[in-house]
């Protein structure tokens, strides 16, 4: 599967923020500005109203699995395991976990104390449950099954013991299973039909499911009885907030209208124009957070002309002016990421901007790879053919609002780069992933979007060194994959530290692409009246967990 819209988000290389305290900007992709003063101490009770861009095709984040689903999952769902802003693992559901010498199999020890809502116990058997049904169940090829591709058996030990056994050594498995992709669910909810655990399902989270219509909102109440947040969390015990009511608003203007008056306390999906608005007014609060893993970006088809010379490569991003790009179409609120999110572990930023904007560099190596001729549109030539491209991603329609802004950029991608003499023809498919697919496979487009949001460097296997990905049509380095492939077995976290920079250095070194643009995470609110909103570490995904609203 490929993952274009927010699919994975968070940033294990940066503290987590809180809204509606005071707030001081962060670096590495994260900012937090326009935040009201101390608002003081937490209060219990009261409604906080929520407006959500995208609604999630489905509640349950096993089935299909993309960030509109991790984002409402993360209220009501647990995990084994909890990621902290360093990328350290420390226990949730699970109290401790051994791994075997030779890293193929974990043992958990789980809590004995935790109840899903619906009161079943949370033990043995309902971890086996989940891993089963997320490797063999409805998820329709979702991001989960790829966080346990290795998972060969998870066997109950006694009532509090799992041991999960993998078929290779696989060092980012602690790090994967901490997304609320593969949080814990109600295995007596998961029994029931998919469709209706879509609607209603069940967790251990600080916050119930109660009701759910389709198209307009869900509604949250506290979980009394929450008695599991991970030791990092910004209180203990269950939420403050009794209710959550979670609306879907897709129109973005309608959204921050909704914010600025009052009739919504908070929401994501924050626009440039709006952000900037919002900065500029103290009624309004704001947190930001880069996700983490594959940012918005470019790939080149290197199997076929004019992509397999590596010079041509390198003279496209030459001519490619990220940053004012950036600037233009993000009012200078998003940072240039590299291959990887400045969020990720394991990052390099040597690699973050290798090839800056150089129309005299494009110039001398399009001469160099033979492409000398100018036709009477100005663009280059070579042997009587026009070095003209053409740029397959998706709209809109098919991957969601961020799209908008892609194809925004790739225009004015379009442009600098028509100054070097390439003819870039944009190709947007507005009809899903099996078009998108049949124009990889026909061999005749030569960019190709890319983008997938993980907690870890392992994105770079996932991309690049995995046959269930996209990359297979378009890219073959043995080298790249050896790196990669290497570092997800290693248990020396120096040398996977290593392995995860020289896999950045090959894919930079030989121009196979670029980021473009983070992925991000960005909630306004009202600054009187909402506080505690957070995003946590793992995926920056927002957390009402320590939320709470003036009476």
């Amino acid at each position: 599967m490929i993952r274009l819209v927010p699919p994975r988000l968070a940033a294990p290389a940066v503290a987590a923020l809180v809204l509606g305290g005071a707030l001081t900007a962060c670096g590495g992709g994260s900012t937090a500005t326009s935040a009201a003063a101390d608002p003081g101490t937490p209060v219990s009770g009261g409604t906080l109203v929520f407006a959500q861009q995208q609604e999630p095709s489905c509640l349950d984040p096993q089935v299909l699995g993309d960030m509109h689903q991790a984002l409402f999952a993360n209220q009501y769902l647990d995990s084994l395991v909890h990621q902290d802003s360093t990328g350290k693992i420390h226990p949730w559901l699970a109290s401790s976990w051994e791994i075997s010498p030779d890293g193929t199999a974990y043992t958990f020890k789980l809590r004995t104390d935790v109840r899903f809502t619906d009161g079943t116990p949370f033990n043995a058997q309902a971890v086996k449950v989940n891993f089963d049904r997320i490797i063999s169940g409805p998820g329709e090829g979702g991001s989960a099954a790829q966080y346990l591709i290795y998972v060969t058996d998870t066997s109950v030990v006694d009532d509090s013991t799992v041991r999960v056994t993998l078929s290779r050594p696989f060092s980012p498995f602690l790090a994967e299973i901490a997304q609320s992709f593969v949080g814990i669910q109600s295995p007596t909810a998961l029994a029931r039909d998919k469709d209706t655990n879509c609607k209603s399902p069940v967790g251990t989270g600080p916050f119930v499911v109660r009701s759910y219509t389709p198209g307009s909102e869900a509604v949250l109440e506290r979980n009394a009885d929450y008695n599991s947040a991970p030791a990092s969390a910004e209180h203990q015990g269950p939420a403050y907030l009794s209710k959550v009511v979670w609306k879907f608003i897709p129109d973005d203007s309608a959204r921050f209208g909704a914010v600025s008056n009052g009739q919504v306390d908070a929401a994501d999906g924050l626009q440039p124009v709006s952000e900037v608005a919002a900065r500029k007014n103290s009624k309004l609060a704001v947190i930001s957070h880069d996700y983490p893993g594959h940012s918005w970006g470019l790939d080149f088809n290197t199997k076929i002309a004019p992509f397999d010379d590596l010079k041509v490569r390198q003279a496209f991003l030459q001519a490619t002016d990220i940053d004012a790009a950036l600037k233009s179409v993000f009012f200078g609120l998003y940072e240039r990421p590299g291959v990887l999110s400045p969020t990720t572990t394991h990052f390099a930023e040597q690699y973050r901007s290798t090839y800056t904007f150089d129309l005299a560099k494009a110039a001398k190596l399009l001469d160099e790879a033979g492409w000398t001729g100018r036709d009477s549109d100005g663009y280059r030539t070579k042997n009587g053919k026009r070095l003209a491209v053409t740029w397959t991603y998706y709209t809109e329609t098919a991957g969601g609002p961020d799209l908008i802004r892609y194809r925004s950029v790739a225009e004015q991608v379009q442009a600098t780069t028509k100054r070097a003499g390439f003819q870039v023809t944009l190709n947007p498919i507005a009809s899903g992933f099996p078009a998108f697919l049949e124009a990889l496979q026909a061999g005749s487009s030569h960019i190709f979007i890319q983008k997938y949001t993980l907690n870890s460097a392992d994105v770079l296997r996932l991309l690049y060194a995995s046959p269930d990905f996209i990359a297979q049509y378009y890219l073959d380095d043995a080298e790249l994959t050896a790196a990669v492939n290497e570092a997800s077995t290693t248990t020396d976290p120096a040398r996977q530290a290593t392995l995860y920079t020289e896999a950045q250095k090959i894919y930079s070194d030989k121009a196979y692409g670029t980021g473009l643009f983070p992925e991000s995470v960005r909630v306004v609110s009202s600054a009187s009246k909402a506080h505690g909103i957070r995003l946590e570490p793992t995926l920056g995904l927002l957390s009402l967990h320590g939320a709470w609203v003036n009476p």
